[in-house]
């Protein structure tokens, strides 16, 4: 019905052998027909698989390691040997695109503070207090995270050592919420935590 599309598949190394089946008809010839004698259409569509294959076994702090090899072994190696599809990634070919980990400090910080700017509007919205979080913060977060996970080991690390004790610090002190205050949420000084104060604007 819409063939002008992006279909995205997320971590398609989760689905089941059968189902992968399917999409040999689909890149072969772009299009698949169901059950009941309808074909959709695929040649004007974008398919994307993403995959963390290899992710828990290419180490991304081994000096001289190429990673896009290394990859794309263990892509090959998913398909081949433990799904024993190999068809399938012949049909895929060389279109397999290796991201880099997040190794910048600067980077990760920044995708830290676009994930919990909702997270301040949401307070701001509900409590009309303001959460200030210090620029310290953002760097022990950013230390405590597990780059090994990328993106979610920086969630891993906001909800675990943040929001789940900011949540905690609501719940105990909801009475002083109001129009006119903040919540300034900051390292101390020896790093091993973070350190919530009420404040008056």
């Amino acid at each position: 019905e819409r063939p002008f599309s992006v279909l995205l598949f997320d971590e398609i190394e989760k689905a089941h052998p059968r189902i992968l089946d399917k999409f040999l008809q689909i890149l072969e010839d772009g299009r698949l027909t169901d059950g009941k004698g309808v074909t959709a259409y695929f040649s004007e569509t974008i398919i994307i698989f993403t995959s963390n294959i290899g992710a828990s076994e290419v180490g991304i702090e081994v000096e001289g390691c190429d990673l896009e090899k290394e990859f794309r072994h263990k892509v090959k190696d998913h398909f081949n040997k433990e799904l024993r599809r190999p068809e399938l990634l012949n049909r895929i070919g060389e279109n397999i695109i290796v991201f880099n980990p997040v190794n910048s400090e600067e980077f990760r910080r920044e995708i830290i503070k676009k994930k919990l700017a909702p997270l301040q509007e949401t307070i701001q919205s509900k409590y009309d207090v303001r959460l200030v979080l210090d620029q310290r913060l953002y760097d022990y977060l950013e230390k405590r995270a597990d780059i090994s996970h990328g993106g979610r080991g920086l969630l891993n690390a906001a909800e675990r050592d943040l929001i789940d004790p900011l949540a905690r610090y609501i719940f105990e002190n909801k009475q002083f919420l109001m129009k006119g205050r903040s919540i300034r949420a900051s390292c101390v000084e020896d790093g091993k935590g973070i350190v919530f104060e009420l404040l008056e604007e």
